[in-house]
């Protein structure tokens, strides 16, 4: 059986050069390059360790003979649209990994996600439940009202019990429904686009006023204690896998 596979990985070294010099070791030469453009050592620590993460879940799905065995992590080459499209693997590396459809990763403070499917659109996002202190759950999602859409605002607003996490789950499900089509959410009216809450059996049904051309079901969780909100975009074909992974774990070699 095919699966939308899913990795999140935690790291508390975001300020650790010496872990940053590790992961320099296992990307390319561009990604290297990225890497010394970053004024912030945890933003670069995070570009870094997606793309390890990312190599190694592809590596890993070799093993398991969804994807080509004969990969190597230098053989996994992402490449950019300079317009700002969604990454993409270069055609030597699709030649090398077989039947990989689409990848995906995304980072927010302590924790970075990486999925990969082998057929179908994927995205994904990861954000922290987070407020300003000098400001209610409501005065802060009030600040979001124009990315929202009226069906949302309604749950949010008078039937919410978990306010703040519920507008994560929201804002990530739009995050990840966008990434997952390849347009990401600056060129999309987010209001246009309508999750709809609760979660039944994991997943958020999502609909927009505009015709998409894929079919996708977003599955929805929390990651340490509830203090982050992730969201899976994914075809409804294809079951979620989802692993906690140890930075032990992202071994390339």
């Amino acid at each position: 059986m095919n699966f939308t596979t899913v990795w999140a990985v935690q790291c508390q070294n975001l300020e650790d050069k010496d872990f940053l010099d590790q992961l320099k070791a296992r990307l390319v030469r561009s990604e290297t390059q990225r890497v010394l453009r970053f004024r912030k050592s945890s933003d670069a620590v995070r570009f870094a360790l997606g793309r390890a993460l990312l190599r190694s879940l592809i590596i890993s799905k070799g093993a398991n003979k969804q994807f080509s065995q004969k990969a190597a992590w230098q053989d996994i080459v992402i490449e950019e649209d300079i317009s700002g499209g969604k990454p993409y693997l270069s055609n030597n590396a699709k030649a090398h990994l077989g039947h990989v459809a689409d990848f995906n990763i995304s980072h927010d403070g302590e924790w970075v996600v990486a999925g990969v499917t082998p057929n179908e659109p994927v995205g994904v996002d990861v954000a922290h439940v987070y407020c300003p202190e000098n400001m209610s759950d409501v005065e802060y999602i009030s600040e979001f009202n124009l990315q929202l859409s009226s069906e949302e605002k309604e749950y949010l607003y008078k039937h919410s019990q978990q306010k703040l996490a519920d507008f994560y789950r929201i804002w990530t499900a739009k995050e990840a429904y966008t990434k997952a089509l390849g347009t990401g959410v600056a060129s999309i009216d987010l209001a246009s686009i309508s999750v709809h809450l609760p979660p039944i059996n994991g997943c958020l049904y999502v609909s927009a006023n505009w015709q998409v051309t894929h079919l996708l079901q977003v599955a929805t969780g929390t990651l340490d204690e509830g203090r982050y909100v992730y969201a899976v975009a994914k075809h409804p074909s294809l079951p979620l896998e989802f692993r906690i992974a140890n930075i032990g774990d992202i071994t390339l070699d």
